[in-house]
């Protein structure tokens, strides 16, 4: 699943080059996996993976593929599952937020 899932994102990301919306998101999940294939906790926390109802409309004639891509970054948290035995996927901000919660 790896080699496909991750191609398609950089797939994507190629396609909704000129959408600054989607290539947050798609660039957040590459950032994401790019960090625990190397070991590392990543930095930030992910962005909110949908895309609200007006932002669909507002640019589905120029990116028809659109609710395609949703639907594939919404299956990131099943592809870190699969990948890396990860259920949470956390990162540095994160657990910096854990540790003020808990009062360290």
């Amino acid at each position: 699943m790896e080699e496909e899932y991750i191609q398609n994102l950089k797939n994507y990301l190629v396609e909704f080059d000129k959408l600054p919306i989607a290539k947050k998101k798609i660039t957040a999940l590459l950032e994401v996996d790019n960090c625990y294939k190397k070991g590392n906790i990543p930095t930030k926390s992910l962005p909110n993976l949908e895309f609200t109802e007006t932002e669909i409309l507002e640019h589905l004639t120029e990116f028809p593929n659109i609710m395609e891509l949703e639907s594939h970054l919404l299956d990131f948290r099943e592809y870190i599952i699969e990948e890396y035995g990860i259920w949470h996927i956390y990162s540095q901000e994160w657990l910096q937020d854990l540790k003020s919660f808990f009062g360290g």
